[in-house]
Parts: C-alpha cells; sequence; structure tokens
C-alpha cells in the first residue's frame, strides 16, 4: 500500500469529499470517531502487519496517523 492508497482509504472510511491534509488536527473532523480508529487498526494490521491500537489514540494530526506506518509504504 503506498501513501496514496492509505489516505484515500482513510478519506473513503471517514466519507470526506476531499482527502485531509497532513497537518489537520484530527480532532477538528467529527467523523474521526471510535469506528474510524477502529478502521485504521485494522488496515495497519491487514496492509502492515502493524498493531497500532495502543499507539493511535496519541495521534493529534494526520501526520502523526501516517508517521505509525510511513516505514512499511510501497514506494
Amino acid at each position: 500500500m503506498t501513501l496514496n492508497e492509505f489516505v484515500n482509504e482513510i478519506t473513503e472510511l471517514m466519507e470526506l469529499e476531499t482527502a485531509p491534509r497532513l497537518n489537520e488536527e484530527l480532532a477538528s473532523y467529527s467523523e474521526w470517531d471510535s469506528m474510524i480508529i477502529l478502521s485504521v487498526i485494522v488496515i495497519f494490521d491487514d496492509n502492515f502487519g502493524f498493531d497500532g491500537s495502543d499507539k493511535i489514540t496519541g495521534c493529534k494530526t494526520f501526520q502523526d496517523v501516517v508517521d505509525l506506518v510511513s516505514d512499511k509504504f510501497d514506494v
């Protein structure tokens, strides 16, 4: 999975019309809720073999979420 695919998947999950900017605060989106967080954890596990459940709650921006798996993206 590439960075663009990851961002697109989150955009679709959150039912946003445009992709969030990476520096945006997660809290600014009412769509960023426990179901989305759970879905992102599943994406982490399915695509990257990474259990981010203990780290994702500390994320403040979309960049923080990306940074959790940035070393695992396809180039």
